[in-house]
């Protein structure tokens, strides 16, 4: 339910909220893929390149196969 909501905030533009609800997800969820890929995105966007690099690599690690985790990734 909270990926859900995160990425409706994702969507809406609130990156601030959204950040909070991945962020939230990892802490009940730490292997969740969307919460990682996600959270990985919104942190490079906010020039956090080093936090986002190790958030997208620990979504490779766990589903490479997912082009948007790919794409995040790459």
């Amino acid at each position: 339910m909270r990926v859900a909501l995160a990425v409706d905030l994702q969507s809406a533009g609130d990156a601030a909220a959204a950040v909070q609800e991945f962020a939230t997800v990892l802490k009940r969820d730490p292997g969740n893929v969307v919460a990682l890929n996600n959270l990985a995105w919104l942190k490079l966007q906010r020039g956090a390149i080093t936090d986002a690099l190790k958030l997208t690599l620990r979504a490779y690690e766990r589903n490479g196969q997912s082009p948007d985790i790919a794409d995040t990734y790459g």
